[in-house]
């Protein structure tokens, strides 16, 4: 008998490779559940994935702490990165609201159009490019 054996096949039927579980077909690798997981699957994009899909991928893989990661005073509801967009869970971390705005810079922009409906240098808090109380 000259047959030409796949994956794990040892005699009896083979196991996942993930789980362990016996699987009904002596040519496959994983069952079902782990067949067509991250990198196995076709349509799998890795780092060329677009934003909304990267932050649900890391959302899943990348556990939220009990405060932010840079006031440690109130829950984190933003996912945000360190710059370099990748899969690479380094570069993420959980911030509050005001954290994640202070640190995209997006709060100078904010803070200069609060005051009382005026816009920018009009407001008389917003001078050289700073918040002034």
């Amino acid at each position: 008998m000259n047959k030409k054996l796949h994956g794990n096949w040892r005699g009896g039927l083979p196991h996942c490779l993930d789980c362990n579980k016996q699987l009904s077909d002596y040519r496959a690798n994983y069952c079902q559940k782990h067949a067509y997981l991250a990198e196995r699957n076709p349509q799998w994009k890795g780092d060329k994935v677009q934003y909304t899909q990267l932050h649900a991928w890391v959302k899943v893989r990348f556990p939220k702490p009990e405060l932010c990661e840079n006031c440690k005073q109130v829950p984190p509801y933003d996912l945000a990165n360190r710059g370099i967009y990748n899969r690479d869970l380094i570069n993420w971390k959980w911030l509050c609201r005001k954290c994640h705005m202070v640190e995209d810079q997006r709060m100078i922009g904010f803070l200069s159009y609060t005051n009382a409906g005026k816009r920018g240098i009009e407001n008389g808090n917003f001078k050289h490019g700073e918040y002034i109380k």
